[in-house]
């Protein structure tokens, strides 16, 4: 059996490690390393830690806070394994999930990585009981994709005790992630070599670094996605993709886009010219997302920017005609948006009184 090192980086989250340890220690899939690597918390996250340290396989490794890219870098070039697999400090593996994914590696040597489907768990701590992938990811319905249109490699059927059926895609699907992510970190295995030929997670961006690695990979290898729920991502207000970081989170998912177009410029013409106005809709789609972004922390320069590309890029697409307005709106003066906003904080309560009626 291969050796598979699982990375888990963790800053202050010791309310949720043990749960993503727990999980980890425990898969039916034994022949595992656990690398820890805390990211300079100053909470109670090594304590939490020190109550697994009788397990020889899992290994903590306390650094001074450098960001989640150079963490995960740091644990890549600590591995032992011929696979590398990742999981986030908050999310929780099922038991089956490294049996099942290394069984599909085994099976599939064209495949260089394998990723899954996944549930949620709430802030309350219901679950969601069902597939949370399609919320998760837009791609999915901005383009009214199925399976069969974006895993062209292959398919088949795999028979689990306990879990049923469980259906297996591969392929090259770097065509649809170009056009936006769906592949969760803590779902997902790659081989060893990958990273060699790709690079490791690159430190330029403070989020979506994810999937600017998953795309030089899916560019380069085929990937296999295993349509079964796998791990359960939690929803928290701790997680770093909130409100607070948007628009860097934004500003990096905009560059990585064009960096990409550029190269596809560059090194593959025929996509690129048969998918202009794709690229174009996401593009617009980009600029709205970070005007947004902007417009709620009231940078209202960069808003009436990003908002202006957006309407040049798509300006006909009805879901975007709102760039017009907020395009509007960011030229007025600021204090006049904050009287709004006040006003409508007001008004709304007894909005929902006098429109309300009995149905």
């Amino acid at each position: 059996m291969d050796l598979v090192s699982v990375i888990v980086t963790t800053f202050n989250r010791a309310t949720f490690i043990s749960d993503a340890i727990s999980s980890v220690l425990k898969q039916t899939y034994e022949e595992i390393e656990l690398i820890v690597i805390d990211d300079g918390s100053t909470d109670d996250t090594r304590e939490v830690v020190s109550r697994f340290t009788n397990d020889k396989r899992l290994k903590y490794v306390w650094q001074k806070n450098a960001g989640l890219s150079c963490a995960r870098n740091a644990g890549i070039a600590l591995a032992k394994g011929k696979i590398i697999a990742f999981i986030d400090d908050d999310d929780i593996w099922e038991e089956h999930k490294l049996e099942i994914q290394m069984d599909v590696l085994n099976r599939l040597p064209e495949v260089s990585g394998v990723y899954s489907d996944f549930s949620a768990i709430y802030p309350d701590g219901r679950r969601s009981g069902h597939s949370y992938m399609r919320n998760y990811f837009g791609v999915f319905d901005a383009y009214g994709l199925t399976y069969e249109n974006i895993y062209r490699g292959g398919h088949f059927a795999s028979i689990w005790p306990g879990l049923g059926e469980i259906d297996i895609y591969w392929g090259h699907v770097y065509d649809t992630m170009l056009f936006g992510n769906m592949i969760l970190t803590s779902t997902a295995i790659f081989r060893r070599e990958v990273f060699s030929e790709v690079g490791n997670f690159d430190s330029r961006y403070p989020y979506a670094e994810d999937y600017d690695l998953f795309l030089r990979i899916t560019k380069k290898f085929q990937v296999s996605y295993v349509d079964a729920f796998l791990i359960t991502y939690r929803l928290h207000a701790m997680q770093l993709s909130g409100s607070k970081n948007s628009t860097i989170a934004h500003a990096g998912l905009l560059h990585i886009f064009e960096k990409n177009v550029q190269e596809l410029q560059e090194t593959n013409k025929t996509f690129f010219y048969q998918n202009r106005q794709k690229i174009k809709r996401r593009r617009g789609k980009l600029h709205a997302w970070l005007a947004s972004a902007y417009f709620g922390k009231e940078d209202m320069r960069s808003a009436a920017k990003h908002y202006w590309f957006s309407i040049i890029n798509n300006p006909m697409d009805h879901k975007y005609f709102s760039s017009y307005i907020y395009l509007l709106f960011s030229l007025v003066p600021v204090g006049i948006i904050r009287l709004i906003r006040s006003l409508k904080t007001v008004i709304k309560p007894y909005a929902k009184i006098l429109f309300h009626h009995d149905t």
